[in-house]
């Protein structure tokens, strides 16, 4: 037996004494390694479409597995990146109540379009009126809607509850995504290289009473 190698199909060759045989198999596909601790589901599913994109990601693996590095420092990385799909490239942190430092130690490359609206995401039940509470700012919006499963497009995030009152919001900017798991735990995704160039594209805790388009207080 004979085998021939090509760059799509493995040729296997066999002789015997009365037929000459050839059959084509395809190859065994190289197992892939799991980065799902450092790269989130959306932006696995794009780099599967784009190898580009899949090579820029590839140089963060090692760096979010084996170095510690801020948020801060991995967004100036990104930043300077000379590939144009770099500005794809968003930072993934974790928050739990306001005010309090956001939760760094498993950083995770995720996918955020600046062309994207900021957007919430609710993966537990009753996060409005009948639950937890919660009301947001619609993009481009003034008068808040109750939160209501499974997304909502937003400029903003507010809270009828003790720890967040009056004055009070989460903004989300463009490319940016909040991740709601539980009533007080939240992943944010956001553009790296936007929010390196301009603080008004990070995630940020604000006072709305002291902004003309941001109604003071949460629905009640």
């Amino acid at each position: 037996m004979f085998k021939f190698k090509s760059l799509n199909l493995l040729i296997v060759l066999t002789i015997t004494p009365f037929v000459l045989v050839l059959w084509f198999t395809q190859p065994i596909a190289a197992q892939q390694e799991d980065t799902s601790d450092v790269i989130c589901q959306e932006l696995q599913k794009e780099i599967k479409k784009d190898q580009e994109l899949a090579e820029i990601v590839a140089t963060y693996v090692d760096i979010l597995r084996n170095q510690p590095i801020s948020p801060e420092e991995l967004a100036k990385l990104i930043s300077e990146e000379e590939n144009e799909k770099a500005k794809l490239l968003g930072i993934k942190i974790t928050q739990n109540a306001p005010y309090e430092e956001a939760i760094t130690s498993q950083l995770q490359l995720c996918y955020a379009p600046i062309w994207r609206d900021g957007r919430v995401v609710w993966n537990f039940p009753n996060p409005g009126r009948n639950g937890a509470r919660y009301s947001v700012k619609p993009e481009n919006g003034v008068n808040l809607l109750w939160a209501a499963p499974p997304e909502q497009w937003i400029d903003g995030i507010y809270r009828d509850h003790p720890n967040w009152g009056n004055c009070l919001a989460r903004k989300i900017p463009d490319g940016a995504t909040a991740t709601f798991h539980s009533a007080d735990a939240w992943d944010e995704c956001y553009n790296a290289a936007a929010c390196w160039a301009e603080s008004t594209f990070c995630p940020a805790w604000i006072n709305p009473c002291n902004l003309p388009d941001w109604p003071n207080t949460p629905l009640r």
